[in-house]
Parts: C-alpha cells; sequence; structure tokens
C-alpha cells in the first residue's frame, strides 16, 4: 500500500501572488518558518528553521515559474520523502494550491508520520492563506 496524501486549498489570489510567497524567503518567514537559508531555486537545497521543530534541509527538485515546486526532504529527520506543490489558476481568480506528499513507508510508523505531515501541510495552507489574503500570521 501507498501512503501518500493530496492537500488542496483555494487562495483568493494570483497564481504568481501564491507562488511568490512560496519561494521567497522573507514572505515564507511572515507565515511559515522563522528562518530559511534562501529562496526555493531548482537544484538547491536550502535549510528551513523553525524555533519549535529545528531545521529540514529541503532539496529543490524542479520549478515552473507560477506552476510547479518539487522538492524532497526529511520530515522528522526519517526516510526522504516527495513534495510537489501545484498553482492552478481558477476562473473565479481564485487559485488553487494542491500540496501532494509521498511516499511513506507502509508500516505503522510511516502511517503516523504521514498523519503529522498532512495536518502540517494544511496548517501551512492555512498560514499561507490568511497572510496573502488578509495579512494574518496565524503562528
Amino acid at each position: 500500500m501507498e501512503l501518500k496524501f493530496t492537500v488542496t486549498t483555494p487562495v483568493n489570489k494570483t497564481p504568481e501572488d501564491v507562488y511568490d510567497a512560496v519561494v521567497k524567503s522573507d514572505r515564507l518567514c511572515q507565515y511559515f518558518t522563522n528562518k530559511t537559508s534562501g529562496d526555493l531555486k531548482a537544484d538547491k537545497t536550502i535549510t528551513w528553521t523553525w524555533d519549535h521543530y529545528g531545521d529540514a534541509d529541503v532539496k529543490i527538485k524542479d520549478i515552473i515559474t507560477n506552476e510547479l515546486i518539487t522538492f524532497e526532504w526529511s520530515p522528522h529527520h526519517k526516510d526522504p520523502v516527495d513534495v510537489a506543490l501545484k498553482f492552478i489558476k481558477k476562473e473565479d481568480g481564485f487559485t488553487s494550491l494542491v500540496i501532494t506528499e509521498g511516499t511513506y513507508p507502509s508500516t505503522q510508523e510511516g502511517l503516523d508520520q504521514s498523519y503529522d505531515n498532512v495536518s502540517g501541510w494544511q496548517h501551512f495552507a492555512l498560514c499561507l492563506k490568511a497572510y496573502i489574503e488578509h495579512g494574518i500570521d496565524l503562528r
């Protein structure tokens, strides 16, 4: 059994605005991380830092400007997993932010990690939405 998940959130901004809020380190620190080692760029490894969690290295695989970011990281300092963030323009002016992460081992530990991370990505998406739409930091 393959353990992976997808989180989808509508954001009332253009894909360009949403993408920029994820890629730019100074914006990402306004709602998600406490510190980053740089902007997201293809074939670059950056470090995200949280005061309450610690550090995580993020190895950027591919970026299609305003459309897609893919990377690999090791949440909980366990086995690496792949993440894809898609920015889909909707006719109503919204962006559909689609985050997929996986795969996790088909074990109880893998299941527990995937559940922890799906809630983390949902938190990320809602914090991004509050920040970009209303200037609010939900942390």
